[in-house]
């Protein structure tokens, strides 16, 4: 959801696309990391609220990942191994 979410496509749709994937590096490489924490957070929260009840025990649990996740993220865009993460 997250992936699809950043490159601008339905979640409903396909798996994600080289060109997805190229839309994704760009996105992670050119904020800091902290901005990127703070636009992975707010992708949780649409994620739970709409998916999953606004369940808030769940954001939580989720959350506390979202620093390893940027920070995953960040790695696979700067060796080019997104799809490692995504596909």
């Amino acid at each position: 959801m997250i992936g699809s979410t950043i490159a601008g496509r339905k979640i409903a749709e396909e798996r994600l696309i080289k060109k997805d994937l190229d839309d994704i590096r760009r996105f992670v490489t050119s904020i800091p990391r902290e901005e990127l924490e703070k636009s992975l957070l707010s992708l949780l929260q649409m994620l739970v609220k709409h998916g999953y009840d606004d369940n808030v025990m769940l954001y939580e649990y989720l959350r506390e990942d979202i620093k390893s996740l940027s920070f995953e993220l960040i790695n696979a865009a700067e060796h080019d191994c997104l799809s490692a993460i995504f596909c």
